[in-house]
């Protein structure tokens, strides 16, 4: 396992939780159903393949053969989540789960 060096809260809101990585990188995860948040590593050099095949919208319907954009959330309904802050740890919660994050 390869450690992501040190982070920080870059920015946080009710979406998502954005962390700027020691090197240049980013680290996000975004609420992207009550039940599902997509989490997304961006090293300093960009993604090695810019289209993904790993989460579709629509239940039962899987991803078009060429892949949707990496960064593209279309499709899903976005709640709000709660987003509570303590010294050193931002938590994001939805009705049926939570992700906190450590710096």
């Amino acid at each position: 396992m390869k450690t992501l060096g040190r982070a920080s809260v870059a920015s946080a809101n009710s979406h998502a939780v954005d962390l700027a990585l020691e090197g240049g990188g980013s680290f996000r995860i975004q609420v992207l159903e009550p039940s599902m948040v997509r989490v997304r590593l961006l090293t300093a050099a960009g993604y090695k393949e810019p289209r993904t095949w790993a989460i579709a919208p629509e239940a039962g319907k899987d991803v078009a053969w060429v892949g949707r954009v990496r960064d593209d959330d279309s499709g899903f309904s976005h709640p709000d989540a709660r987003l509570t802050r303590q010294p050193g740890q931002v938590t994001l919660h939805t009705d049926v789960l939570s992700v906190s994050v450590q710096e």
